[in-house]
Formats: structure tokens, sequence, C-alpha cells
């Protein structure tokens, strides 16, 4: 109990933190939480590891019809054709980019089929998708550890080179970005209303039944809880209740969501043990992570390149599916340029959609090609 308490506490000192501490706010709270995790799981307490899988394995179907309820597909596909051109591209490199270094590396790393899925989900759309599609395929544990792991280690030097080097690069590459007016209407739905104790009950009604559903189809079809069938209908089924305006609009829904992804890095964090890190293998798995996003980065850039894809909508679109919508405002900050953080918000939120659908197809291509 005492050890369940921790892991989900902890992510709430962070938050609290990171609103009073300047430094804090500017890194990732997932970040932080693996962080923490790693610390608390090294000190020697005796954690039973079962405990920590068992909370994450729960944190992940909890967090992603929160995390979902903000979708706004319609909305989505009203912003400017350059957004969406561009956001298929971020999503056709994440797919060309893990099968090419499957060919390529696919011998030097464990469950390669799933791995390639993992990250393919999770540069489609953020680390709830590389758990989720990391669990449908029935990846060892220690080896989801390792790819979460590695996630944040590439995933944190690209966030370097975004906010540094990218703004300059790209602008010798590909064309300036020129402002096209969005409507009032989408401007106006980043308005945001005072949440109430109604809007939260429906919140995790409304995910209750869309878990227990979700479980209940292939428990009836299968006899069992397929766990890839689960999480394909949970997608659904959560994306489907974000039609309905009365849960889209419910406030901070994506804030919850967010803690309970934190909940998750704190157990996953707990898991890993020092003497394992510094192994051949996750080494290689951390190579093989670091391949992935450079091609993925660079086959976008090259089809950026080939569309006549602004910079701006470039680095906006790549933020919004490699690290989702949260690093999209910071980003804008940085290329000073606030005129796409709705449509990098957006996209971010679509690739939660289609991440899991995305990652399944890789690890399926990939298992048949090697």
């Amino acid at each position: 109990m005492l050890q369940a308490l921790f892991i989900v506490l902890i992510p709430l000192g962070i938050l609290y933190l990171s609103r009073k501490n300047k430094f804090i706010s500017l890194v990732s709270p997932i970040l932080l939480s693996y962080v923490a995790g790693i610390l608390i799981g090294n000190l020697g307490l005796g954690l039973n590891e079962s405990i920590s899988m068992q909370i994450s394995e729960i944190a992940v179907p909890v967090a992603i019809p929160f995390i979902l309820y903000a979708v706004d597909i319609k909305k989505w596909l009203r912003m400017t054709n350059k957004t969406i051109k561009s956001f298929i591209l971020v999503i056709i490199s994440a797919i060309i980019s893990p099968v090419a270094a499957a060919l390529l590396l696919g011998n030097t790393i464990p469950e390669t089929a799933k791995i390639s899925g993992m990250l393919a989900g999770c540069y489609t759309g953020g680390t709830p998708n590389l758990v989720a599609i990391g669990l449908a395929t029935g990846i060892n544990n220690q080896t989801l550890v390792l790819v979460n792991g590695a996630d944040i280690v590439v995933g944190g030097l690209y966030f370097l080179f975004i906010i540094g080097l990218a703004p300059i690069m790209t602008k010798k590459i590909l064309p300036p970005f020129i402002k096209e007016q969005e409507s009032a209407e989408l401007a106006a739905d980043l308005e945001k209303r005072k949440k109430t104790v109604l809007d939260i009950v429906i919140a995790f009604s409304v995910m209750i039944l869309i878990v227990g559903v979700s479980a209940l189809i292939p428990i009836l079809m299968f006899g069992e809880i397929q766990i890839a069938v689960f999480f394909l209908i949970l997608t659904a089924l959560s994306v489907g209740a974000s039609m309905f305006k009365r849960i889209r609009e419910i406030p901070d829904t994506y804030s919850i969501g967010l803690y309970f992804i934190m909940v998750f890095s704190v157990a996953m964090g707990s898991m890993v043990n020092f003497s394992t890190i510094f192994t051949k293998s996750s080494a290689n798995i951390l190579i093989y992570t670091f391949v992935v996003v450079f091609l993925a980065v660079f086959v976008h850039l090259l089809f950026a390149w080939i569309f006549r894809i602004d910079s701006h909508t470039f680095i906006i679109t790549s933020v919004a599916g490699i690290f989702g919508p949260a690093f999209v405002p910071p980003v804008a900050e940085a290329i000073r340029n606030r005129d796409v953080v709705l449509a990098g918000i957006t996209s971010g939120l679509v690739g939660y959609a289609v991440g899991n659908y995305i990652g399944l197809l890789v690890a399926w291509i990939v298992n048949i090609l090697i």
C-alpha cells in the first residue's frame, strides 16, 4: 500500500512544484516522473516490481480516454491544407523509419517487431501510444522499461535540437511561414469554461464505461481479454466519445490524462535497476531508438522539401507527432510564432487517436519482413 501511495502521490508533488518553480516548469513532467521513479527504485527500499507493473498497466488504459476526449477530428480537418499535409507526412515518416531501422539493425535488439511498433506509435502520438502498443504486443516487461527510457533520452536530445538549431537550419531548406487566417470559430474553441463536479463525474463515468466495454468485447469474442483488441477498441470508443460536444468541452481532461501517464512513468522508473541501464542490450535499444528518430525526422524533412511545407509548420507538426500536444506551446514560443499553436495541439491530439493503429500496423509489417 505504501509503495502504491508513493507512485500515485509523486506526480501530484511534481505538478505542484512545477507551478511554484520556474525551472521545474520548463522540464517535461513525464521526464521528472520517470527520474523520480528511478530514484526511489534504486534506494534499496525493496520495492515489489509486480506492484509497479500492475499500476503501470492500469494507468495507461485509464489515461487514454481522458487524453482523447479533447480530440476534434472535424476541427483538424478544417485546418489549413499545409497543416494536414505536414502531419500526414509525419505519420508516413513514422511508418517508414522503424521499418527501415528494423531492416538495418533488427538483429541487434530483442523483440524487434514489437519495439518498432512501439516507436512508430510513439512518434505518431506519444508516450501513451508507446506503452499501449507494448502491452498490446505482449512485450517483455524489462524491454518495455528500456524502450521507455531510451525514448526519454533520445526525445530529450531531439527537443534540445528543435528549440535550438532546427529553426535556423530548416529556414535554409524550407519556405518561410506565411500566416493564414483561421476561422473565428476555431479560435473560440480554445476558450475554456470552468469545470464543475458534474463534469468530473461525467468524465470518469464515461472512462469507466469505455474501459469496461473495451474489456468485455474481446472476452465475448475470444473468451479472454486480447490486449491488442482491447486497446484498439479503447481508442475507437474514446475518439467516439469525443464526438459528443458535452464530453469534448469538459475542461482539463487532457491534464487528468497526463497525470495518469505520470503515474505510469513513476511506476516504470521504479522498475529500472542501474545495473541494467548500462548493458549491451540497453545500449543497442538506445542506438536503435536514435536511428528511428533520426530517420523519421529526415524523411519528414525530405517530404516537407518536396511538398513545399514551410519551416514552422514542419517543426510544429514534428513536435506534435514525436512529443504530443503538451510540447507545442513551448516550441511555438521558441520559434516565436504563436500562430501555429492551434494547429500543433490539434494535430498532436489526432496523433494520439491514430498512434495505436499505426504502431500495431508497423509491428505486423516488421514481423513479416524479418
